[in-house]
């Protein structure tokens, strides 16, 4: 039987989906990123830099506006 603290831990799995309109831009977003920095920009690392510099904003955008 698993322990108290181990049913306590959360997974999270390391995939999300983007649907295929969203997921174009987001391609299109990093292809340009890559091609001005001369360098590869993972679609992930980019939504990364998303949510940890703007993540809060957004947060109180969506519950402010319901």
């Amino acid at each position: 039987m698993a322990s108290n603290s181990n049913r306590q831990q959360k997974k999270y799995s390391n995939n999300i989906y983007v649907s295929p309109g969203p997921r174009q831009k987001l391609e299109e977003i990093v292809t340009e990123i890559g091609y001005k920095q001369g360098k590869v920009m993972a679609a992930s690392a980019f939504v990364r830099y998303l949510i940890e510099n703007h993540g809060e904003q957004a947060k109180d955008d969506i519950l402010n506006n319901g």
